[in-house]
């Protein structure tokens, strides 16, 4: 007793000498405590969610240090591409592009799309809180889209009662970037304002050598060296939240985003267009907590994204693209007893889209009424399963039905199966069904107002381990899809149309794990293959590469209070090779090269107020021989330099 006396008196009178006691924050590594919502509806930790989810967290962000959206979600996910057509960044996960991605934000969807994706500016790395992933359908909880999976990104909110950061980067091809969030709390009223302002400039991507196209008795080179321009662009990014409690039953949240980005448009056209994009997104909130077991959410989402051809020679715009949704939804959560919740809903989802893909002044519309329900049952302490059903009655195609059914089963303290079968679906898009496009000359592209909506059925099993700072995961995984869409070329190799086109299988495998090897030494790797099945004639017809696998390590260096953060990532794809039709009707195929980019930083902080760090990433200068839609967009090694203030522990202190 005297000595544990004593050493309360040495600690106490060591602190009494300080003004103040810098603890560095604990890290969960394996993010199995971070509470994640997506996969449920409502909040679960990821040990104990019978959907597997993946979690990019704020401090995952800041490690890395991207500078854009699509980076973050490179270097830190495998089974996620981006490639680039047309100059438009394009997302590739487990074998699907983005028509069968749903990206949200804070939970709602966001207006527009070029290429089947949404613009990727909408994101600001310095606004979010984490980022929530689950792969395979989800279908039964969100509808269209999300057939082959769900990428929530969860935006920062206020917790101090002052609370300013800043942000600044600048880098290699002119990069600029300057970023401040702002929070304010005081009494029931609760503010958040985040903005972000970047610009980059263009650059130009040569070959260095000439694109075969290999056939079975001859190989055809191209007869000249190609120059492709990556174009660079300038964004504002603003974010305003508003948080009222009237009282511990009801809370009203009110958020606006506003996004204004202009495209530096390559070559000729450049010289008298540049393309200009506006969003405009508002949500509506209020949530009534009857008892803390008994919830009752009503949303309101309104988004819209217009393109707009600025010609800068004479000051015109004109507009010819505009995206509009419409989302009233009612959710309702309650807890039956210990050991069940049941989550209910309905909502109302509505969407006008005009554009220059249609003939001229044509606009379309389509809605859709939906009812889901989830039961949330733990009837054993090892054990949680989740069902769920969602009915969905679209303008154009009736009523659709969703199943799903996931299932938690904790064999032992460090083990644990998770298994997942859920039905999706997907409705053709307005895009899908009225395009009648003259592309540039070349050829017509034409929708289809007979096309039938795709319905998939995927299974997931997934084995768990966690112990102390290790944790790891094997996922297999399975996604049939029926009346898949796809293009075809008509017999003139003039005209290419939508159409139903049959069957398609997915499957693969996925690992991931991080450790620890020492208290201060960080380690991740992941890994991925999949097989999206697009096989004709033994012929692979698929962009998608087989493997990819990503590498993570950081070590810290120093004091808690005044420490060094040493990262190093790398992001693995395997070759491949693609083959297509010519216009005889001859197959020939490509080969895309395998390869690797590699990125190191270094951070240095100050308490947790100042963060200076510098870091090179594609630090072995890779660049393709050949660029093609389907090859990297990377310039070869590129620097920057970035500083971050942040004032919450000065102001709590």
């Amino acid at each position: 007793m005297k000595k544990a006396f004593l050493f309360v008196f040495i600690s106490w009178s060591a602190l009494a000498q300080t003004d103040t006691l810098q603890v560095a924050p604990v890290e969960d590594i394996t993010h199995l405590h971070e509470v994640v919502i997506t996969g449920t509806r409502t909040p679960k930790l990821v040990k104990d969610s019978p959907v597997l989810t993946r979690v990019i967290t704020a401090r995952d962000i800041r490690k890395l240090n991207p500078g854009n959206f699509q980076s973050l979600l490179e270097m830190e996910l495998p089974g996620i591409e981006f490639t680039s057509n047309a100059n438009v960044p394009n997302i590739n996960l487990q074998g699907l592009d983005g028509n069968y991605v749903l990206f949200l934000l804070d939970g709602e969807r966001i207006a527009g799309e070029t290429r089947n994706n949404i613009d990727y500016d909408l994101l600001n790395p310095n606004n979010i809180e984490r980022v929530e992933i689950v792969k395979g359908s989800l279908s039964t909880l969100y509808g269209s889209n999300a057939m082959g999976g769900v990428i929530n990104i969860i935006t920062k909110k206020n917790t101090k009662p002052l609370h300013l950061q800043l942000n600044a980067r600048t880098g290699s091809f002119s990069e600029q970037q300057y970023a401040v969030n702002a929070g304010i709390s005081h009494k029931k009223l609760n503010s958040y304002t985040s903005a972000l302002w970047k610009t980059i400039h263009n650059y130009t991507l040569e070959d260095r050598d000439y694109l075969e196209r290999i056939y079975t008795d001859k190989v055809v080179t191209d007869p000249v060296l190609r120059k492709k321009e990556v174009e660079g662009g300038k964004t504002l990014n603003l974010e305003q939240k508003l948080a009222y409690r009237f009282s511990d039953r009801l809370v009203s949240e009110l958020k606006a985003t506003y996004l204004q980005r202009e495209r530096f448009n390559a070559g000729a056209e450049g010289t008298v267009m540049h393309n200009l994009y506006y969003s405009y997104n508002t949500l509506l909130r209020n949530t009534f907590r009857f008892n803390p077991g008994n919830q009752l959410d009503l949303t309101y989402n309104f988004s819209t994204y217009d393109k707009v051809n600025f010609y800068h020679r004479i000051d015109l715009k004109e507009k010819d693209y505009t995206h509009r949704l419409h989302n009233l939804r009612l959710i309702s959560n309650n807890r039956l007893s210990s050991r069940q919740m049941l989550t209910s809903g309905a909502e109302f989802l509505t969407e006008g889209l005009s554009t220059y893909m249609f003939q001229s002044g044509e606009k379309f519309t389509s809605g859709s009424y939906t009812l889901y329900t989830q039961h949330d049952f733990t009837p054993a302490e090892r054990f949680n399963l989740l069902t769920g059903f969602r009915w969905d009655k679209h303008s154009n195609y009736g009523g659709n039905l969703s199943p799903s059914v996931s299932l938690k089963y904790t064999l032992s303290k460090t083990v644990s199966l998770r298994s997942t079968y859920a039905g999706g679906f997907r409705s053709p898009s307005l895009k899908e069904l009225h395009t009648n496009w003259d592309h540039l000359g070349m050829f017509q592209i034409i929708g289809n107002p007979e096309l039938k909506p795709e319905k998939s059925r995927t299974w997931s099993v997934t084995t768990d381990y966690a112990h102390g700072k290790m944790y790891a995961s094997v996922n297999l995984f399975r996604n049939l899809i029926h009346d898949k869409l796809d293009l075809r070329w008509n017999a003139a190799n003039d005209t290419v149309y939508y159409h139903n086109s049959g069957r398609q299988l997915l499957k693969g495998a996925e690992l991931n794990t991080v450790f620890s090897p020492l208290q201060k030494w960080k380690v991740q790797l992941g890994y991925t293959y999949t097989h999206d099945g697009r096989i004709q004639g033994g012929k692979n017809l698929s962009y998608t590469r087989p493997h990819t696998a990503v590498f993570k390590t950081d070590y810290t260096f120093g004091k808690a209070s005044h420490r060094t953060v040493l990262s190093l990532n790398g992001k693995y794809l395997s070759s491949t090779d693609v083959y297509s039709e010519d216009n005889d009707d001859l197959y020939y195929k490509i080969h895309y090269p395998g390869y690797s980019i590699w990125r190191i930083q270094a951070t240095r902080h100050y308490k947790e107020h100042l963060a200076l760090s510098a870091g090179i990433s594609n630090i072995f200068n890779y660049t393709p021989d050949v660029n093609s839609f389907y090859s990297s967009s990377s310039p070869g090694r590129t620097f920057f330099i970035s500083l971050n203030i942040d004032s919450g522990l000065i102001f709590s202190n």
